[in-house]
Parts: structure tokens; sequence; C-alpha cells
């Protein structure tokens, strides 16, 4: 799924950050679909997350769920916004920022 956000994102004119804990092995292929940057995932190892952090995203794709998820909910911008679809990464988002979710929010 990363990978065809990335595709259609770009395709579609946005400056598409990608993250992958493989950034190394597939930083060239994400940049060959169209991201302008490949970076080593959201959460540092041992890094405490924190409620809200540096705005960084006006959106973001997230297939992982659990801290990554968390850690992009933290970083988003003023009305920015999150779709997600995975929990590989766990199924609990350790948030207290987010308010509300769904299409009615």
């Amino acid at each position: 799924l990363g990978s065809i956000a990335v595709a259609i994102l770009a395709n579609r004119g946005y400056r598409v950050v990608a993250s992958s804990r493989r950034a190394a092995t597939h930083g060239d292929y994400l940049q060959s679909l169209g991201a302008a940057e490949v970076i080593e995932g959201l959460v540092e190892e041992g890094a405490k997350l924190r409620p809200l952090d540096r705005q960084r995203w006006d959106g973001v794709v997230d297939s992982v769920g659990g801290t990554t998820l968390a850690t992009a909910v933290a970083q988003l911008k003023y009305n920015g916004a999150v779709a997600s679809t995975g929990v590989a990464g766990g199924g609990e988002v350790a948030t207290t920022v987010c308010t509300a979710w769904g299409p009615n929010a």
C-alpha cells in the first residue's frame, strides 16, 4: 500500500516523503515511484513518544499503525489528515491529541 500511495500522490503533484525501516535498500525504488525524500522511519530507536511534536506533515498515509501512527499524529500540521490502514506495528494508538476519528469528526 505504501508504494502505491507514493506513486499516486507524487503523480498528483504532492511532495512525498517516504518512510521505510529499510531506506538503504528500498530508497531507490521509492524515489523511482516519485518520493522526493526517503527517511529511515518516523520513530527513532529509544525515543520517547510525545503527545505533540514538531509539525512536519500536511498529511500521512500510514500502513504500519502502533507507535508509527502515534508519532505521525503528533507530527501533523494543523488541519492535517491521516489515512491509516495497517496494524503491523500494533493496533494500539498511544496518543492523547486526537479528539475524534472518522469522516464526520
